[in-house]
């Protein structure tokens, strides 16, 4: 999954708030402030707990999230 993020980089806010200003909604400002993490794992999606699943990774000065999670399987 790819998502906005608070940038961890102030240089990159500016570009950031552009950005979202003109192709974006409030939406994705609200999802930006969000730890997407803890969100995914209350509706059963890991990520990053196991050896198939990678920590979060940020670009563009944390600005740009991307998280790998899996679903448990209940057999």
């Amino acid at each position: 999954m790819v998502d906005f993020h608070s940038p961890t980089n102030p240089v990159f806010l500016p570009g950031l708030a552009v950005f979202l200003w003109l192709f974006e909604t409030e939406t994705a400002w609200k999802s930006s402030e969000t730890d997407l993490g803890s969100g995914l794992a209350e509706v059963g999606l890991r990520s990053y707990n196991s050896e198939v699943t990678q920590p979060p990774k940020f670009y563009a000065g944390g600005s740009i999230q991307v998280i790998q999670v899996q679903k448990s399987l209940v057999i």
